[in-house]
């Protein structure tokens, strides 16, 4: 009769697997350890908020070297979000039109990289707003 095996607790299964590193260091193999990281989370500049007549251009940027950036801009809320294939990949300034007179953009934003050891930047969230001015007073 085969016995069961036994689970091993985190803290045991740790514990081998730093064993098993060490011992086959000393064996002269090498292994190296990539950890995963994510790509820094896309930036909007200006920053999303209330304009008077117009929409600025908006830069999108990530601290990420090299990364790509996805954007969508809806005034749907239920819009769905960029992802690593889908949304307008980003090449320069984004500039949100005037679809009316009181409008407010919702922009998201993605970064990615083709490196497998990196995973996509959480989305990134902006809503900009365009008002009327002020009528002038006589």
């Amino acid at each position: 009769m085969h016995a069961k095996p036994k689970l091993l607790s985190l803290a045991a299964a740790t514990l081998l697997s730093c064993l098993m590193f060490a011992s086959s260091r000393a064996f002269g193999q090498n292994h190296i350890i990539i950890p995963y990281q994510q790509v820094s989370a896309p930036v909007f500049s200006p920053p999303p908020g209330t304009y008077v007549s117009y929409f600025p251009p908006v830069v999108i940027t990530s601290a990420t070297s090299g990364a790509y950036i996805r954007y969508v801009i809806s005034t749907d809320p239920a819009t769905p979000p960029p992802t690593t294939t889908s949304g307008t990949l980003y090449s320069g300034p984004v500039y949100l039109s005037l679809a009316a007179y009181t409008y407010t953009a919702k922009l998201q934003a993605i970064a990615y990289t083709g490196y497998v050891n990196l995973y996509p930047s959480v989305v990134t969230v902006g809503y900009y707003t365009v008002v009327p001015p002020l009528p002038r007073r006589p």
